[in-house]
């Protein structure tokens, strides 16, 4: 996973891999905690890069918005693709998390 700061916004960015699934779900959660944890609770989950995410997967983001509300910001997350969004609507994730086509279509907090 990459962990960076985005000039632009006020969020960290952490990209997630390919494959989010039971053997990298717990790297994620890691790499998004350590991100609001570290200071700025506004943290993006960019899945532009995955192609399959599982159930694990959804449960790090999950734990992770609920980690950056207590921290008094937010996660949101960028660029699904489709079969993704497929997934983040029929579990009803979209009903809770903010999604964006990319980071520059993040409104500042």
């Amino acid at each position: 996973m990459t962990i960076h700061s985005t000039g632009k916004k006020a969020y960290t960015v952490v990209v997630a891999p390919a494959e989010v699934d039971i053997a990298s779900s717990n790297a994620l959660r890691d790499d998004l905690e350590r991100a609001i944890q570290g200071g700025n609770p506004w943290v993006i989950a960019d899945l532009s890069n995955v192609e399959f995410i599982d159930s694990t997967g959804l449960g790090a983001i999950l734990a992770a918005h609920h980690l950056a509300e207590q921290y008094g910001g937010t996660l949101v997350v960028v660029g699904p693709a489709e079969r993704t969004q497929k997934l983040l609507t029929i579990t009803q994730i979209d009903r809770v998390l903010d999604i964006y086509p990319t980071v520059e279509d993040v409104p500042e907090p």
